[in-house]
């Protein structure tokens, strides 16, 4: 816990840093469009990215077209709910991702070296909800969509300011749990911000200093499925949004949403919700 709540002090005091230089410069304001690259990021809520050093460059949607864009410190990128993005790796970045859910706020951070190391440490952290979020995004969407990047961009820096005061209070849960509940909502956070890679029991084991067994046994304790069968179901809540928000072949689906094959997400999906993918989509 104290590891992660140096983390969220260390990136908050960087946030602010940018903020405090010159503000935010410049906002790349993504858009919705249903060619999505394989291996995109995309979120069932209004996320923004903020790079900390370097280049987070990436593809994504805006003024209609699939452009690349190379957002530098002093940049954000706002991608408001259903948008993807696809940022390629290959240039070195430290990025922050802010994503507002409706009980609570989420940060993910990247620190990736670049194309001769693409491997890159990625950790994701809950902090307190701010009661007035949904009303500056939904401002914010109507400022950039009207043309008026101005007030999207002051908007936009008043949330990152009271995001990064709720971040020096440290991890927020919604309430008083016990440590083996807190366990694994950190747990459950890693494999929300890394479903789409290859990960088993053993990867989160090493992650977290865990035994396999234990991470077996915390995850039946607090969901009632076995550590699989919750992983499949997270993977499997990121398919359903893709079939219902994009056009996307089944092929694109399973990978972007981290099957290993076509086949064995459609047997799972069909296991786990009772009809097929196909079924699914057209029941929308």
């Amino acid at each position: 816990m104290a590891d992660i709540t140096k983390k969220l002090n260390d990136l908050a005091d960087s946030i602010e840093g940018i903020l405090d230089y010159a503000g935010i410069q410049n906002v790349h304001y993504a858009e919705i469009g249903q060619s999505m690259p394989r291996g995109s990021n995309f979120s069932d809520c209004d996320r923004i990215a903020v790079p900390l050093d370097g280049v987070h460059r990436m593809q994504t949607v805006c003024d209609g077209e699939v452009v690349t864009i190379k957002p530098v410190p002093g940049e954000v990128t706002f991608m408001p709910t259903g948008i993807w993005n696809y940022p390629d790796w290959e240039l070195p970045v430290r990025v922050a991702t802010l994503g507002f859910q409706d009980d609570y706020t989420w940060i993910s951070y990247v620190n990736c070296n670049g194309k001769e190391n693409a491997s890159k440490a990625v950790y994701r952290m809950r902090i307190a909800p701010l009661s007035d979020d949904s009303a500056i995004l939904k401002t914010a969407v109507k400022a950039f969509k009207s043309g008026n990047q101005s007030v999207g961009k002051c908007l936009l820096e008043a949330l990152l300011y009271c995001c990064t005061g709720s971040m020096k209070k440290g991890v927020w849960s919604s309430s008083s749990t016990g440590k083996a509940a807190g366990t694994w909502r950190h747990i459950n956070d890693y494999l929300e911000e890394n479903y789409s890679c290859e990960i088993c029991r053993e990867d989160i084991s090493q992650e977290f200093k865990l035994s396999p067994n234990y991470i077996s046994c915390l995850c039946r304790s607090q969901t009632g499925m076995s550590f699989i069968t919750y992983l499949n179901k997270i993977r499997i809540d990121k398919a359903c949004f893709l079939l219902r928000e994009y056009d996307q072949t089944l092929d694109e689906i399973a990978f972007n949403a981290g099957f290993s094959s076509t086949a064995y997400f459609c047997r799972v999906f069909k296991q786990l919700l009772k009809k097929t993918p196909f079924e699914y989509r057209n029941s929308r």
